[in-house]
């Protein structure tokens, strides 16, 4: 784990009290010993690591004490705009400065690849049923119909191969 207060060390989670409220926080030794221990440092909150200031973001306007009043931003350029002071409240509530966002699941790409092959076949098969069926050709357009419902039920997870 990374401590939400430096970022830099292995942390461990600490449940603290504040002003009659309970917190879950994971904090490396030094920074739980600088902020609990040693008492000279208010809890570091999400919303507290944020400083108080009039400064607005040139896309939208929206103030940065609009921000620790509401919790919300403006804009996308808001991250940019106030980067510098927003830096540590996302830290601390993310753990990381990086998004790393949802990693697909073991398998995943073998398995858009066969679903990508079946729409593709899928595609082709309804041409193929509208092609025949303007030549008149009803015997062909029966057995392709038929191959669509094969292709249909594995696309809908009935048919494994």
């Amino acid at each position: 784990m990374v401590c939400t207060v430096c970022g830099r060390t292995t942390a461990i989670e600490y449940d603290v009290k504040s002003e009659g409220k309970s917190f879950r926080l994971t904090l490396c030794e030094d920074c739980y010993q600088r902020l609990y221990v040693a008492g000279d440092a208010p809890l570091p909150t999400f919303f507290g690591t944020v400083p108080d200031s009039d400064k607005a973001c040139p896309d939208c306007g929206a103030r940065l004490k609009d921000f620790k009043a509401t919790g919300m931003l403006g804009c996308a350029y808001c991250y940019t705009a106030f980067r510098k002071e927003l830096k540590p409240a996302i830290l601390y509530v993310q753990g990381n400065l990086i998004h790393d966002g949802k990693r697909p699941s073991a398998g995943s790409e073998e398995k858009y690849e066969q679903v990508r092959g079946l729409a593709f076949s899928q595609e082709k098969l309804l041409e193929r049923i509208r092609n025949a069926e303007r030549a008149g050709n009803a015997t062909e357009a029966r057995m392709l119909r038929i191959q669509l419902q094969t292709v249909n039920r594995k696309l809908n997870g009935g048919d494994e191969e």
